[in-house]
């Protein structure tokens, strides 16, 4: 049967190829069955086009076979002509922590460093799997986009990752492998009970097949369907994200009439582009109610895996975990600005001190004075909290705290209001408020002072093209 459908996959794949523009292809080899049939049939199929292949073996150093299994895929792929490349990763699981959730993250982690720009990921993922998975997500209480269980194409960690053979049985490749006299090793760990997909695949599955024939075929039909079904839910909130989503929230208000179900959708949406498992209905319902019936000065909160859902004046807005109660109360740091013209501050936002020349400063007006400053080669950066909360300046007291309502400055980021100080003294609030300058001091220059907030978390998008300049984690290991 296989041989049959084999045409049709060749031909799918080599379209959806030449849609991504790649010239690389890579197959995650285990060595195991599935992965030992893909490489076989995409080895075949790729000869002669303009299409380099590769493999990516990963040891994930859990069996005590696995030096073996590294040795096995290196000699399947010189038997075939295919360029191999290995990797080790170090397992370092945290408390109800998933093993097998932990290795697929770090799996994909290193994939997405060996690649290179536009190469192609495959993966081999079947129909089995996939009956697998929906059963698995079912039985978690997931809903249509857990129940979609595995895509035969997705984007994840930067990479485009296509599974060619999900209309495939392991029945079906199995007895490929044996036609064509192909070798692959077996994990021991796949008949390990207490993994759940184990029991699943060798307990409960069969009893279901034996009453309900065809049961994976089925299971994975209705997985396709629930794929459907998450689509036009995601198209939904794209329309409604467009009308809303500002740099780094949401404007509530608009939506505050929708159905809960709407509102729901809209939010899991935008977390999906910050690469975030959306909380659970019960928790989202509360704090969306919250979000409703807060009064104004309230901020309903809510964690979402190491961020913070954050509510304030009808916008919801996503933060940074540790923009929690603030530890700045013994911080001072020394900014040395002849050596450095940016300061980064603890919450990644930034002081940058622009130069500006005394005939500059005698040229402008009342104004344009106020936002110069005199500072010498090195001043301290104090911080809201644990500060005077009234400093004078000019002779005049100002109140941190309106000058932060006043300047729109979130309550989370108002304990980072970075206070520059000469000799004790506070001389400026952010470069916003200043002390006037003495130009007949010496050792002292003009300087205009930028304090830009750190607000945004920065997209999936982003930190894949930040994770590209980044190198390699210690525990990745190439052979």
């Amino acid at each position: 049967m296989l041989d049959i459908k084999r045409k049709e996959i060749i031909e799918k794949l080599l379209q959806q190829l030449d849609l991504l523009d790649t010239n690389g292809v890579c197959v995650a080899l285990s060595g195991g069955l599935d992965s030992v049939v893909l490489l076989d049939i995409i080895t075949k199929a790729l000869l002669g086009t303009k299409y380099n292949l590769k493999t990516i073996h990963i040891n994930h150093n859990l069996s005590p076979n696995a030096k073996e299994w590294v040795k096995h895929c290196k000699l399947v792929c010189e038997r075939l002509g295919v360029e191999y490349e290995s990797y080790s990763i170090i397992m370092q699981k945290q408390n109800r922590q998933s093993l097998e959730e932990l290795a697929r993250e770090k799996r994909y982690k290193v994939f997405a460093k060996a690649l290179v720009d536009k190469e192609v990921l495959l993966t081999a993922h079947h129909r089995d799997d996939m009956a697998e998975t929906f059963l698995l997500n079912a039985l978690r209480g997931s809903g249509v986009s857990g129940l979609a269980s595995i895509a035969p194409f997705r984007q994840f960690e930067g990479l485009n990752i296509i599974r060619p053979l999900l209309e495939c049985s392991r029945e079906e490749l199995e007895k490929y492998a044996k036609d064509n006299k192909l070798e692959w090793i077996e994990d021991e760990s796949n008949d390990d009970l207490s993994f759940r997909r184990n029991y699943l695949r060798h307990k409960i599955i069969p009893l279901l097949q034996n009453e309900f024939p065809g049961v994976s075929t089925c299971l994975a039909r209705s997985a396709k369907l629930c794929a459907t079904s998450n689509e036009l839910c995601e198209d939904l909130a794209k329309l409604d994200l467009d009308v809303i989503e500002g740099d780094h929230y949401i404007n509530y208000n608009i939506i505050v009439n929708h159905t809960f179900r709407r509102k729901a959708n809209i939010v899991r949406l935008w977390l999906k582009k910050y690469a975030l498992r959306a909380p659970s209905n019960a928790k989202l319902e509360e704090f969306l109610r919250q979000c409703e019936f807060a009064a104004e000065d309230k901020q309903p909160q809510l964690l979402v895996d190491n961020k913070l859902l954050r509510a304030y004046k009808g916008k919801i807005y996503l933060t940074r975990k540790d923009w929690l109660a603030g530890q700045l109360e013994a911080v001072t740091m020394l900014w040395q600005i002849t050596l450095d013209e940016v300061e980064t501050l603890p919450d990644n936002s930034t002081l940058t001190a622009i130069p500006v020349s005394k005939e500059s400063y005698l040229a402008m007006n009342e104004i344009e004075r106020k936002e110069i400053i005199s500072l010498p080669d090195v001043v301290h950066i104090k911080f809201r909290e644990g500060s005077d909360k009234h400093p004078v300046i000019n002779g005049k007291k100002i109140s941190l705290k309106e000058y932060c309502q006043e300047n729109e400055v979130l309550p989370w980021l108002r304990a980072y209001l970075p206070l520059i100080h000469i000799d004790g003294e506070v001389v400026s609030i952010a470069g916003n408020i200043n002390k006037k300058p003495d130009l007949n001091i010496k050792n002292q220059s003009l300087y205009k002072v930028l304090w830009k907030k750190s607000i945004r978390i920065p997209t999936l998008d982003e930190e894949r093209a930040m994770a590209k300049k980044t190198s390699s984690e210690n525990s990745l290991i190439f052979f």
